[in-house]
């Protein structure tokens, strides 16, 4: 297998807000299903990683948030996976130049 690259496509699942599609880095023609407003917004994927680390680590630091951290440094407390950050990062990237169009000018 080769390099694996650091870079995922995230798309919003139109009709269902806060759900996307993220693509899998190393089975891109699979995408994984992340709903960020599942687990009292702590964000659910159907990833083995969430599923196996993600569900351990959640239920030894319950409400607690890890951060991912990145490809080279992987955060082994994390509370979500890559796919729940891609997302999360898509949507702010999405929202907040909304919410800066409409505060005033200093």
């Amino acid at each position: 297998m080769g390099k694996l690259k650091k870079t995922i496509r995230v798309l919003e699942i139109e009709g269902e807000a806060m759900r996307y599609r993220v693509e899998s880095w190393d089975r891109p023609q699979f995408p994984h299903m992340v709903d960020l407003v599942e687990e009292a917004g702590h964000g659910a994927c159907d990833c083995k990683d969430f599923q196996t680390t993600i569900a351990r680590n959640r239920k030894a630091q319950p409400g607690q948030w890890q951060f991912y951290g990145n490809a080279d440094a992987i955060n082994p407390l994390r509370t979500q996976c890559k796919h729940i950050a891609a997302a999360q990062r898509k949507f702010l990237m999405t929202v907040l130049p909304g919410i800066a169009a409409k505060q005033p000018t200093p």
